[in-house]
């Protein structure tokens, strides 16, 4: 009806002019247009790639600002498709370098389990993992399954083609699959945030063991043994050595350590107060150093080196000789 009241066309007209001329301030607040501007003046201002000129068909207007939004929603949306494939490249390589750890850390387990690298007291060395309860590793599980499915339009990946950052992209997997809210992208992004390191001495019966100084020093050097022998480079050239702090502390330990080396080949080097292990007849050095701030000229005793059971040199024909040069 055409009467004047709330519901003619002309009440209707008139209100949508007054709410179009209110929008219309409002967008051009910070535009060098008043609600004055032309409709081919907004156009032309907001979308110069479409209309180039200030003169534009108002009647096919829709038509190309409907055209124009369908093409950057189509792009946007391909460019978030790309970014979930970046993100499932990203993924896919955390998972296979996630994997490579545990399976070095069984390496090593099994390394410190085998028969000759028992600890006194019927002691074994332990490296277990144990998985992150702050980042499940099934949430990866479950991302690149998803991936590998190509739903990558419905569901949670629809919602990702959405986000611009990438980053935000990731952090709301992880929430969508059940991870924590408060979680950094570096840290999704470490194959060592989805578990933790377990070092133990345990007994025959699996019971965890404090150990005393000895055993827990002989446990941590066949961790770095283990290490070096099954993570570094294989066959590469040099000497391989091995230091040994306070050696005789470490009773039979340090026996099964000097065997351990001659089959690794590696060079023991210790310092000691007293010697430490059995002197055995050949395949050791020892030097022997004495302090006394006391001694003079006559009773100073110079470092001498032990390398071989045959004598070098008659100590009474030495004797002899500095008595000669008096």
């Amino acid at each position: 009806p055409d009467d004047g009241g709330s519901n003619s066309f002309q009440y209707k007209a008139n209100k949508a002019q007054l709410a179009y001329i209110e929008y219309l301030k409002i967008i051009t607040k910070d535009l060098p247009y008043d609600e004055t501007a032309s409709i081919g003046q907004l156009a032309n201002f907001l979308l110069p790639t479409v209309f180039p000129s200030t003169k534009v068909d108002e009647d096919l207007i829709e038509n190309d600002i409907v055209e124009r939004l369908s093409k950057l929603t189509h792009d946007i949306q391909e460019i978030g498709s790309r970014k979930v494939e970046i993100l499932g490249s990203i993924f896919n390589e955390v998972y296979k370098i996630y994997s490579g750890y545990l399976t070095k850390i069984n390496d090593i387990d099994n390394y410190l389990k085998k028969g000759n690298r028992g600890i006194t007291g019927g002691n074994k060395a332990s490296l277990t993992f144990k998985k992150s309860i702050h980042y499940p590793e099934n949430w990866l599980t479950t991302f690149r399954k998803q991936l590998h499915n190509q739903l990558s339009y419905t569901g949670l990946f629809s919602e990702l083609r959405e986000e611009i950052d990438i980053n935000e992209m990731m952090i709301k997997a992880f929430q969508k699959l059940g991870g924590s809210t408060k979680v950094e992208p570096e840290d999704l992004m470490n194959p060592k945030s989805y578990f933790d390191l377990v070092f133990e001495l345990k007994l025959e019966n699996e019971e965890v063991n404090s150990g005393s100084n000895g055993q827990t020093y002989a446990a941590n050097a066949l961790l770095c043994l283990a290490r070096l022998s099954l993570i570094e480079e294989e066959d590469k050239k040099g000497l391989k050595i091995m230091p040994i702090d306070e050696a005789e502390g470490l009773g039979s330990n340090y026996d099964m350590l000097h065997e351990l080396a001659k089959k690794e080949k590696y060079q023991i080097i210790t310092m000691a107060i007293e010697t430490a292990g059995e002197i055995t007849d050949s395949g050791q050095y020892i030097y022997i150093m004495n302090e006394n701030n006391l001694a003079n000229v006559d009773s100073f005793v110079p470092p001498l080196g032990i390398f071989s059971e045959e004598i070098t040199e008659d100590i009474e024909q030495y004797i002899q000789s500095l008595s000669d040069y008096e």
